[in-house]
């Protein structure tokens, strides 16, 4: 890379290539892009899911539930697995990756399960800082708004679902509790000025990060929304 014939002292990078790389690296990571193929579950890839933090843990913990009967069919004891995207890309089909996941942990490990969940990561809290220190932020933000699904809003958790913080304050959603965004605009804050009436016909309080639920299939509590 570069020029070889480049004076002592002088950088022999050519941002020309770092931006043409940067470009190959950000479709390289994406599941539904070109490099798609490279994406299907390998060994190599099982390994590196066991090498993350506490996978060994999480295998023998998902191995003891089922000998209890979770993620059985017939058992009645519900087994569900959550996928989340390992960069700035959304995640693939909520059904084919079940799939997948179903066949090959059955296959390879003898694990079943009842349902495999994907969730969008949110631009909030350390998915923001990956973004922000790897210059992903704006590429990322231009994907989600413009894989913006009506279909997909109409089913997001904040439709139909509050969350409690642990002083009994409001909020539309888990995110907005994150970032301290309480249920507003005349609407009740808190529990002890619960209304039913009124917090159903609210207008829920909406930032940047609600492109990350409403795009594409769409990401609520149970995955995908469409």
């Amino acid at each position: 890379m570069g020029n070889p014939t480049s004076a002592p002292g002088q950088t022999t990078v050519d941002p020309a290539e770092i931006e043409r790389f940067s470009r190959i690296a950000a479709e390289w990571w994406d599941p539904a892009g070109k490099f798609a193929p490279l994406h299907r579950l390998n060994p190599e890839e099982w390994k590196q899911v066991r090498r993350d933090a506490g996978a060994d843990d999480l295998f023998r913990l998902v191995c003891n539930h089922q000998r209890l009967g979770y993620g059985i069919e017939g058992c009645g004891l519900i087994l569900n697995l959550v996928f989340n995207p390992g960069g700035a890309f959304l995640p693939p089909s909520q059904k084919a990756l079940e799939a997948d996941y179903k066949r090959e942990m059955q296959k390879r490990y003898g694990i079943s399960f009842n349902n495999l969940f994907t969730i969008t990561n949110l631009p909030v809290g350390r998915f923001l800082a990956y973004l922000n220190s790897s210059g992903n932020f704006e590429m990322y933000m231009g994907k989600l708004v413009a894989s913006y699904n009506p279909s997909a809003a109409t089913n997001v958790m904040c439709r139909n679902i509050l969350s409690v913080g642990w002083d009994g304050t409001l909020y539309d959603c888990d995110f907005n509790q994150m970032l301290g965004l309480s249920v507003n605009h005349g609407a009740p804050t808190h529990l002890k000025e619960f209304d039913l009436s009124s917090l159903s016909n609210r207008q829920i309080v909406t930032g940047i990060h609600c492109y990350g639920c409403t795009a594409g299939a769409g990401s609520s509590c149970g995955g995908a929304t469409t």
